[in-house]
């Protein structure tokens, strides 16, 4: 049976700081998640893996949220994505596409072009992610406050192109058409 977008939204204020509270852990652990890979031996996970500089673990939170509808979880998925596609917008645009800068499977890298495409593609997707997950003006807020965030921290890479990056992501993703049964309601302050 298809939810309506609303039925996502926090029915009651508990409902709003559960959310919250996942909002704002999702940004805490956005912020830094796509350089653990740092932290482990290339073997087991090289540096601008597939798997950290990617969407995929957005799309898979966002896959438990769809099919546990929990709060918390709906919050972990706005931050997680909106603060991981702030810092992969820095991460597009490294001081040459070769070596550590490339996305690598395994041990092996993807070609520069492809590389690029990966990592672009995944701030679009990240951004999707979020404009379909919020549901009240307080998401709103909090997303804002996540992308200065994230954007503060990042400042000492330069910003000019990140934000471009970022600004021209936003655009596609908010002219992808959201899924059926995510078809806009009120975004709301919660009165209840």
């Amino acid at each position: 049976m298809p939810y309506k977008r609303a039925k996502f939204a926090p029915q009651t204020r508990q409902d709003l700081w559960i959310s919250s509270v996942g909002i704002c852990l999702g940004i805490a652990v956005g912020m830094t998640f796509a350089d653990i890979d740092l932290h482990m031996p290339d073997w087991l996970l090289p540096h601008r893996a597939l798997f950290t500089h990617g969407a995929v673990v957005p799309v898979c939170l966002a896959w438990w949220f769809w099919h546990f509808r929990q709060q918390t979880v709906r919050g972990l998925t706005i931050g997680f994505a909106l603060a991981h596609a702030v810092h992969l917008s820095f991460d597009l645009f490294p001081k040459a596409w070769r070596g550590y800068a490339l996305i690598h499977v395994f041990t092996w890298a993807l070609p520069p072009v492809l590389s690029w495409a990966w990592v672009a593609a995944s701030i679009v997707c990240c951004l999707y992610l979020v404009r379909s997950f919020i549901r009240t003006t307080w998401d709103i807020w909090l997303s804002f406050g996540g992308i200065l965030t994230g954007f503060l921290t990042y400042a000492h890479e330069g910003v000019v192109f990140p934000l471009i990056a970022f600004a021209i992501a936003g655009i596609l993703a908010s002219i992808i058409p959201l899924f059926p049964d995510s078809d806009y309601a009120h975004i709301r302050l919660l009165s209840e």
